[in-house]
């Protein structure tokens, strides 16, 4: 779990007018510039990037409590995301993502995502999202085994807004290990 230990400094003393003379306004005015344009700026930033990490750490946990099964096929959730996150502040698109998931919302609702996954020996695989999709609004999959042989099969067997699952096999029906990747699009509001 992600935690926040940036701390954010206390501003100098302000200058003051009716009690400082000259020389201390003018010197207690530059600390309080200073301060203000250069340790303060960074340190809220590293503080909010930390707040973003405990803030999705609890989603996706709560999500996965929240999701505990999924059309009553029993799932766990053993992943521990670490999402990184860009905002773009000129048109409102936040992406983020770990080493296996990478996401980005749209100011519209749109959210998008995508990611690459492998199946335990028996073909099996519940993959959670990085960031969730709005409950009740359905979204768009789409999955591709990683392979150079085109004699296995991948099967979504049950999504939701949170995860969904997937079963691999070969040609003979039996789940098998295999890496694949997967695209998902639909809306986040």
């Amino acid at each position: 779990m992600a935690t926040i230990t940036q701390k954010i400094t206390n501003f100098p003393t302000a200058p003051d007018s009716s009690n400082d003379t000259p020389t201390d306004f003018n010197t207690h005015a530059d600390a309080f510039v200073n301060h203000q344009s250069g340790v303060y700026v960074g340190e809220v930033n590293a503080w909010a990037t930390q707040a973003n990490a405990v803030r999705d750490d609890i989603n996706g946990i709560a999500g996965s409590i929240a999701v505990g099964q999924i059309n009553n096929a029993t799932i766990s959730n053993t992943n521990t995301f670490s999402n990184k996150f860009i905002v773009d502040n000129n048109y409102g698109i936040i992406s983020g993502g770990n080493a296996s998931t990478k996401w980005t919302k749209f100011p519209d609702g749109t959210l998008m995502m995508q990611g690459n996954s492998s199946s335990d020996s028996a073909g099996n695989k519940t993959v959670f999202f990085a960031s969730l999709f709005k409950d009740g609004t359905p979204y768009a999959l789409t999955t591709d085994i990683i392979s150079t042989s085109s004699q296995r099969t991948i099967n979504v067997t049950t999504k939701n807004h949170n995860a969904f699952i997937v079963v691999i096999k070969d040609l003979t029906g039996k789940g098998i290990n295999a890496p694949f990747n997967w695209i998902a699009l639909g809306r986040w509001k």
